[in-house]
């Protein structure tokens, strides 16, 4: 319960971040977008990826 709210919480924060602060997160975690050929399926199929 504790991970969950945690993970809600942080969910929560990104929403308000600008878009290349979240690119650069991703990035840092080794997720590569591609915006001319991705789109947000494919992004999040990325970083569903890394959890397993």
């Amino acid at each position: 319960m504790k991970e969950r709210q945690f993970t809600e919480d942080i969910c929560k924060v990104l929403v308000h971040e600008e878009p290349e602060v979240v690119f650069g997160l991703l990035e840092k975690a080794g997720i590569k977008v591609h915006v001319d050929s991705d789109n947000i399926f494919d992004v999040i199929h990325k970083i569903r990826g890394l959890s397993k």
